[in-house]
């Protein structure tokens, strides 16, 4: 009997031994990485995670990358999920068509809310070879102020929009204050591992 509970002792330190082999130093970690289902993403152990269920037209995953919390505007980017077949909304427009209409919507919902919006324009737009994918970028002039927040800016933003088949679709959206930091941000999409 002594030299089962001896032997048991023994495996327990070993198990503690070889666990504390395999810890992982928290301050040497740059990136996480989220399993969002049908893929992954990374994201810098800075930026601020929002993350909930996925649910068909929803948001369900925001970043704020370098999240300080205490400016007017914060940079981010959201990913929303879509049961709908968006090669066949691809195959239904040109690039610069869809863009304009996906434009024209959140033009329409700023000035709603008294925000108000000038030389909204689409700058780029275009598919894919294989048309499974729809880039576009946007910028606006907005005025916050019909809010009541003292703030003008320009607002750089991008989306892509992903087609994965019986999978559904992604939408990836951008939002900056300038195209260097939208470009920094769009670099996630290079960390994107579909399973």
């Amino acid at each position: 009997m002594k030299k089962l509970a001896s032997l048991l002792i023994c495996l327990c330190c070993l198990c503690a031994f070889a666990l504390a082999e395999g810890e992982i130093d928290l301050d040497s970690v740059e990136t996480l990485t989220y399993d969002l289902g049908d893929f992954t993403i990374d994201v810098s152990v800075d930026d601020y995670v929002q993350q909930s269920e996925k649910a068909d037209n929803a948001v369900f995953f925001v970043v704020y990358p370098d999240f300080a919390g205490s400016t007017d505007f914060n940079p981010y980017y959201n990913i929303a999920w879509t049961q709908q077949d968006l090669s066949a909304v691809f195959n239904q427009m040109e690039a610069a068509e869809l863009a304009q209409k996906q434009l024209d919507g959140p033009v329409a919902s700023y000035n709603a809310m008294g925000v108000a919006v000038d030389n909204a324009q689409v700058t780029r737009a275009e598919y894919s070879e294989d048309l499974s994918t729809l880039t576009m970028y946007t910028v606006m002039d907005v005025d916050y102020s019909g809010m009541g927040v003292d703030l003008q800016m320009t607002l750089h933003q991008a989306q892509v929009w992903m087609d994965l088949g019986e999978a559904g679709g992604y939408i990836f959206s951008f939002t900056a204050a300038d195209e260097p930091g939208l470009e920094a941000m769009l670099a996630c999409m290079d960390t994107l591992q579909f399973s």
